[in-house]
Protein backbone atom coordinates (compact mmCIF):
# COMPACT_ATOMS: atom_id res chain seq x y z
CA UNK A 1 0.00 0.00 0.00
CA UNK A 2 1.76 3.17 -1.29
CA UNK A 3 -0.33 5.13 1.94
CA UNK A 4 1.51 3.51 4.32
CA UNK A 5 5.42 3.24 2.34
CA UNK A 6 4.86 6.72 1.19
CA UNK A 7 3.07 8.39 3.85
CA UNK A 8 3.04 6.95 6.97
CA UNK A 9 6.99 5.53 6.75
CA UNK A 10 8.39 7.71 4.24
CA UNK A 11 6.31 11.04 5.22
CA UNK A 12 7.11 10.31 9.02
CA UNK A 13 10.77 9.89 8.30
CA UNK A 14 11.44 12.60 6.23
CA UNK A 15 9.69 15.32 8.04
CA UNK A 16 12.20 13.84 11.08
CA UNK A 17 15.27 14.44 8.90
CA UNK A 18 14.08 17.88 8.34
CA UNK A 19 13.79 18.79 11.94
CA UNK A 20 17.03 17.42 12.19
CA UNK A 21 18.57 19.98 9.95
CA UNK A 22 16.55 22.47 11.13
CA UNK A 23 18.26 21.81 14.32
CA UNK A 24 21.68 22.02 12.60
CA UNK A 25 21.06 25.16 10.27
CA UNK A 26 22.59 28.43 11.35
CA UNK A 27 21.66 30.59 8.37
CA UNK A 28 17.98 32.48 9.33
CA UNK A 29 16.40 32.20 5.65
CA UNK A 30 17.78 28.61 5.90
CA UNK A 31 15.99 27.23 9.36
CA UNK A 32 12.54 28.90 8.24
CA UNK A 33 12.38 27.50 4.76
CA UNK A 34 13.04 24.12 7.16
CA UNK A 35 10.75 24.65 9.22
CA UNK A 36 8.09 25.22 6.91
CA UNK A 37 9.46 22.06 5.04
CA UNK A 38 9.13 20.14 8.04
CA UNK A 39 5.70 21.06 8.81
CA UNK A 40 4.81 20.19 5.50
CA UNK A 41 6.07 17.16 5.39
CA UNK A 42 4.28 16.52 9.29
CA UNK A 43 1.29 16.89 8.02
CA UNK A 44 1.56 15.08 4.98
CA UNK A 45 2.56 11.87 7.21
CA UNK A 46 -0.35 12.68 9.58
CA UNK A 47 -2.64 12.65 6.52
CA UNK A 48 -1.62 9.46 5.77
CA UNK A 49 -2.22 7.91 8.80
CA UNK A 50 -5.32 8.98 9.13
CA UNK A 51 -6.09 7.36 5.37
CA UNK A 52 -4.53 4.22 6.89
CA UNK A 53 -6.38 4.13 9.74
CA UNK A 54 -9.62 4.85 8.00
CA UNK A 55 -8.83 2.08 4.97
CA UNK A 56 -8.94 -0.71 7.69
CA UNK A 57 -11.99 0.43 9.48
CA UNK A 58 -13.44 0.53 5.64
CA UNK A 59 -11.94 -2.77 4.32
CA UNK A 60 -11.71 -5.15 7.59
CA UNK A 61 -9.31 -8.04 7.96
CA UNK A 62 -8.29 -8.12 4.72
CA UNK A 63 -7.07 -4.35 4.34
CA UNK A 64 -5.72 -5.19 8.03
CA UNK A 65 -3.56 -7.83 6.78
CA UNK A 66 -2.48 -5.69 3.80
CA UNK A 67 -1.57 -2.81 5.80
CA UNK A 68 0.81 -5.09 8.26
CA UNK A 69 2.35 -6.38 5.41
CA UNK A 70 3.13 -3.20 3.71
CA UNK A 71 4.74 -1.60 7.32
CA UNK A 72 6.97 -4.72 7.52
CA UNK A 73 8.23 -4.09 4.12
CA UNK A 74 8.56 -0.81 4.58
CA UNK A 75 10.08 -0.45 7.67
CA UNK A 76 12.48 -3.01 6.30
CA UNK A 77 12.94 -1.02 3.12
CA UNK A 78 13.93 2.07 5.05
CA UNK A 79 16.43 0.68 7.35
CA UNK A 80 18.06 -0.91 4.38
CA UNK A 81 18.11 2.43 2.37
CA UNK A 82 19.10 4.37 4.97
CA UNK A 83 23.00 3.01 3.78
CA UNK A 84 22.63 4.73 0.63
CA UNK A 85 22.27 8.25 1.55
CA UNK A 86 24.95 10.40 0.36
CA UNK A 87 27.27 12.18 2.45
CA UNK A 88 27.25 15.49 2.37
CA UNK A 89 30.40 17.74 2.12
CA UNK A 90 32.18 18.94 4.99
CA UNK A 91 31.12 22.54 6.49
CA UNK A 92 27.35 22.24 5.02
CA UNK A 93 25.62 21.16 8.31
CA UNK A 94 25.18 25.01 9.22
CA UNK A 95 23.55 25.55 6.46
CA UNK A 96 20.81 22.43 7.16
CA UNK A 97 22.92 19.35 5.47
CA UNK A 98 23.57 16.34 6.92
CA UNK A 99 25.72 13.98 6.56
CA UNK A 100 25.05 10.09 5.70
CA UNK A 101 25.83 8.88 9.65
CA UNK A 102 23.74 11.65 10.76
CA UNK A 103 21.06 10.58 7.83
CA UNK A 104 21.44 7.22 9.09
CA UNK A 105 20.74 7.93 12.96
CA UNK A 106 17.99 10.18 12.21
CA UNK A 107 16.40 7.89 10.42
CA UNK A 108 17.07 4.79 12.97
CA UNK A 109 15.16 6.62 15.60
CA UNK A 110 12.34 8.01 13.38
CA UNK A 111 11.88 4.20 13.12
CA UNK A 112 11.91 3.07 16.29
CA UNK A 113 10.61 6.09 18.06
CA UNK A 114 8.02 7.03 15.98
CA UNK A 115 7.44 4.70 13.20
CA UNK A 116 7.24 1.49 14.81
CA UNK A 117 5.13 2.54 17.72
CA UNK A 118 2.52 4.46 16.04
CA UNK A 119 2.45 1.14 13.67
CA UNK A 120 1.76 -0.80 16.42
CA UNK A 121 -0.78 1.22 18.44
CA UNK A 122 -2.52 1.65 14.97
CA UNK A 123 -2.30 -2.40 14.31
CA UNK A 124 -3.50 -2.76 17.66
CA UNK A 125 -6.53 -0.74 17.61
CA UNK A 126 -7.95 -3.06 15.20
CA UNK A 127 -6.57 -6.45 16.44
CA UNK A 128 -9.32 -8.94 17.13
Amino acid sequence: MRAVEEGCVGETLGALIVQEQHRAAVDPVVKRALSEIADDEARHAELSWRIVRWAIEQGGPRVFEAVQSAFRTAIEQAAKNQALQPMARAGLGEHGRLDSAETSRAIERGIAEVVRPCAEALLSAFRA
